[in-house]
């Protein structure tokens, strides 16, 4: 699925307590004190403007836009945040940032600074910083974790090797359950209580998370998925609405949303999340595949054939997408192009995951 993991705000915490004890920091502990104000506020799901930061640490006794020194206080944050990530901490595994003012366009000499909208000018960014070793697990964990069995297997080895080193990294702990949720959806298993029972301790595994502070959205997105992986439903749909209410991007970002949409009948609802993903990941075959499957399951043949063969001019080894062609050509009577589509696929999967997928199919291409 589409979108990748955020820190946590676990990781982020860390990350700020880290920073505020960094001699850049320390020396400057009015600015400091505004940096962390920012980052917190965000934490807590409330946008800091400019008027909420002056009123904090400013003894004026009246706001005035126009000669608040608020922009050249974070400004000189933003300055403090070049030197700390270019330095000492270049390898730091979070990487938190200030949006820079917007230019407006224009030659370099004649442009005027656009201001952003409230909320949105002081609103901290939180990425993994693609230099850190935790940073390239975490990235190889969640590319592998949506690809065949065997990547699934690679997955569930990269995270079980963070858990071995960051042992209670919450993080960790719920991807592990989000790529055993996918194992056990490839896998396709008949046995409803064993399923059962593997959901359940997958579900204990994402509670261990719970008084860490991980991410709320992440949580209920996770258990959306199991529960939707074990058929039911309902409680699906309950930890989906928490998660669409805590951040609804993010939720529909990550896929599982539209996948539980489209097996709960709400074909057009999920027809149109799928197809806002396929246009934000123009250059991802996985996520162009994935869109001209459900095209074609929706009886839209001719779409599904154009999203399919765009996957695989991005990527002529997409699984996936060969199993699309497949399945479209069943659907279509194009037996000839079947059979070459089923032997491409053949090639790139394990015997046993193309027996499974064949099998699904109801009949021989």
């Amino acid at each position: 699925m589409a979108g990748s993991v955020q820190p946590s705000r676990a990781e982020i915490e860390r990350q700020l307590d880290r920073m505020l004890a960094h001699p850049l920091f320390r020396a400057r502990a009015k600015q400091a004190d505004i940096f962390a104000f920012i980052v917190r506020s965000a934490l807590e799901g409330k946008a800091a403007d400019e008027k909420d930061i002056f009123q904090e640490f400013f003894t004026d006794k009246h706001y005035a836009e126009d000669t608040s020194g608020v922009r050249t206080n974070v400004s000189h944050i933003r300055g403090l945040l070049r030197r700390y990530y270019g330095d000492d901490a270049k390898d730091d595994p979070i990487v938190i940032g200030l949006p820079v003012p917007e230019r407006s366009s224009g030659d370099k000499k004649n442009y005027r600074m656009v201001k952003r909208p409230s909320g949105q000018a002081y609103a901290p960014e939180f990425t993994y910083n693609s230099r850190a070793p935790l940073a390239k697990q975490f990235a190889l964990a969640h590319y592998f974790m949506h690809g065949g069995l065997p990547e699934i297997e690679r997955s569930l080895k990269q995270l079980a090797d963070i858990q071995t080193t960051e042992p209670g990294h919450p993080e960790a702990a719920l991807s592990f359950a989000e790529a055993a949720g996918c194992q056990l959806l490839m896998l396709g298993t008949s046995e409803e209580e064993g399923r059962g029972v593997l959901i359940d301790g997958l579900s204990a595994l994402i509670e261990q998370c719970v008084p860490q502070r991980t991410d709320d959205w992440r949580v209920h997105n996770v258990r959306g998925f199991l529960f939707t992986v074990n058929g039911q439903f309902e409680n699906a749909g309950n930890e989906f609405e928490q998660a669409l209410a805590l951040d609804r991007q993010a939720t529909i970002n990550r896929g599982w949303y539209a996948f539980f949409l489209h097996l709960t009948g709400r074909e057009q609802e999920a027809l149109h999340l799928f197809e806002m993903l396929a246009d934000d990941g123009v250059t991802n075959a996985q996520v162009q595949a994935v869109y001209g499957v459900y095209l074609c399951r929706a009886g839209k043949h001719k779409e599904a054939e154009r999203s399919l063969a765009e996957a695989l001019s991005l990527d002529r080894n997409c699984g996936l997408a060969h199993y699309g062609m497949v399945e479209l050509c069943i659907e279509t009577g194009q037996k000839d192009l079947g059979v070459e589509h089923a032997k491409r696929l053949q090639g790139l999967v394990e015997p046993e995951e193309f027996e499974r997928m064949i099998d699904r199919l109801g009949r021989e291409p």
